[in-house]
């Protein structure tokens, strides 16, 4: 059994040093209750959304991910944490990956930009990624990504046992967490972790509704509009029981074996 934490938080706006306060404390109280892994919203280290955006107003979060690196350590607690980060070549949406050991395998790029702002603002990532965190196969998302269901199919393939989707959904896009989140779960056969902000930036309201989905769409935890550490219990073979039922990726091969005659 894996025991996962989300973090459905608010950050400061324009405020790191109060945002990350806020997350170092959700880390120690994840720790507290014996999580294994804990997963934050998109972009909650430097902020999603300023509507003037440039490089140059990026705040560089590298002192604060050494940090979160060595808390990890500390707590044997594995993290996925959202930020937007200045390269050569633009305003990356990152995902970073800490193992327990502390050690940082991924920094996922967001694929799937959604709307003219986000199209303008960032450069999309090219690649899936997939880690092992606390003895997990973890695929990871961001946001808009996981509206996709070739984007989730791809990690399912992939061997994944768990999405990890760090989220900045809005109002009033509830049908999203509340509807396509619990049917990627249930047609990849995979953990769902959906992790959403809660609060405003700007003329932006977020609208939390993070959730833990089971292989069989079974909600194991989920929040409401208001911060919340909220925790589920995953046991990994609900994966290959599910599997072992009805295994829609080994009847999608058939599928693409009968087209192909």
């Amino acid at each position: 059994m894996k025991r996962i934490a989300l973090s459905q938080m608010a950050g400061v706006p324009g405020d790191l040093e109060a945002t990350m306060a806020r997350v170092l404390s959700d880390v120690e109280a994840a720790a507290q209750k014996n999580a294994d892994l804990l997963i934050f919203p998109e972009g909650i280290m430097t902020g999603y959304y300023s509507a003037d955006l440039t490089a140059a107003r990026v705040p560089d979060v590298s002192d604060w991910l050494l940090e979160l690196q060595r808390r990890a350590k500390t707590h044997q607690l594995a993290i996925v944490v959202g930020a937007l980060v200045a390269k050569e070549e633009g305003i990356r949406n990152v995902a970073f990956a800490i193992d327990e050991k502390g050690e940082m395998l991924a920094h996922y790029c967001k694929r799937a930009l959604y709307g003219k702002w986000e199209q303008e603002t960032f450069v999309p990532g090219a690649s899936c990624e997939v880690v092992v965190l606390a003895g997990i196969k973890t695929g990871l998302l961001i946001c808009y990504d996981i509206e996709f269901p070739e984007l989730t199919r791809e990690l399912a393939q992939a061997g994944v046992e768990l999405i990890a989707t760090p989220t900045a959904l809005m109002a009033p896009s509830k049908e999203v967490a509340q509807v396509l989140v619990p049917a990627r779960a249930i047609e990849n056969q995979v953990f769902v972790a959906y992790c959403n902000r809660v609060g405003q930036e700007e003329d932006l309201d977020f609208l939390g509704l993070s959730s833990v989905v089971a292989p069989d769409g079974t909600i194991l935890a989920e929040a409401d509009a208001d911060p919340a550490l909220i925790f589920a219990d995953l046991y990994l073979t609900d994966v290959r029981s599910s599997r072992n039922r009805s295994c829609y990726l080994d009847d999608l091969k058939r599928l693409g074996h009968v087209e192909a005659e």
